[in-house]
């Protein structure tokens, strides 16, 4: 099972070339071009809201599906079950919020199904 698991190009990535023009700087590379893109996406919406008159009368909630591990233990990728992959930001910008409220970090664990209405809350609520 391990074997076939390492062997799949989807499954869990082990990084063997950690020089500078190496696999895991490449791989590096790309990523944060991807964060950069993201960036500059989110920039664009805020400052969409803002020209129409939106921002302070919208909640923006940003959190990924996964970690990543990259580089950390050997690996690189979403798969292996340490922390890096496991643990993702849930960033929540809320203009109602008084100023001193802001800007504040948590160690509290968060599902993401708490965030919103579940399908299966919905379909049950139906019945």
């Amino acid at each position: 099972f391990l074997r076939e698991s390492l062997e799949n190009p989807r499954g869990w990535r082990l990084v063997h070339d950690q020089e500078p023009e190496g696999e895991l700087h490449k791989l590096l590379r790309d990523y944060f071009r991807l964060v950069e893109g993201m960036d500059e996406a989110i920039g664009q919406l805020l400052r969409d809201l803002q020209s129409r008159g939106l921002a302070e009368n919208t909640v923006i909630i940003f959190t990924p599906d996964n970690g990543m591990m990259r580089g950390e233990h050997g690996f690189y990728g979403k798969w292996p079950p340490y922390e890096e992959s496991i643990r993702v930001p849930l960033v929540v910008a809320d203009p109602r919020l008084p100023a001193e409220s802001r800007a504040k970090t948590s160690a509290a664990m968060v599902l993401n199904i708490q965030l919103g209405p579940h399908r299966a809350w919905e379909r049950s609520a139906e019945k």
